[in-house]
């Protein structure tokens, strides 16, 4: 199978990720989670215990969807987005500030804690 092929069970794949443990390591796989961007592996771990992988982090990844398209694999450069009108979209830094903040206190909400009056953004 070529790298860019689906992992399925019985297959064996390759950790690539630079962070994982098993970095270079085969691993068989005993069956396959999910789908898309999420597709987990359960896999036989070196001591055969199971084990998750993400595919993306395997030498079964897919490739980008820009590389996808036909053009020798080569990535696609991606279209800026454009407003109703034709011109690129852009956002002021005082819009983003405005969502950062609105993110931070819906975040707050979420976990119960509301962050003290004045005191600087963990983001900034």
């Amino acid at each position: 199978m070529t790298g860019d092929a689906a992992a399925g069970q019985g297959d064996a794949v390759v950790v690539t990720h630079p962070a994982h443990p098993f970095r270079g390591r085969r691993l068989r796989v005993r069956a396959v989670r999910g789908h898309g961007p999420a597709e987990v592996l359960v896999c036989a771990g070196p001591d055969g215990a199971p084990m998750t992988v993400l595919r993306s982090w395997t030498d079964r990844a897919a490739p980008p969807a820009a590389e996808c398209a036909a053009g020798g694999g080569r990535a696609a450069r991606r279209p800026l987005p454009y407003d109703e009108g034709g011109r690129p979209f852009r956002v002021s830094e005082a819009a983003l500030r405005s969502l950062r903040s609105s993110v931070e206190e819906t975040v707050g909400r979420l976990a119960g804690i509301e962050a003290p009056a004045g005191r600087p953004s963990p983001c900034a």
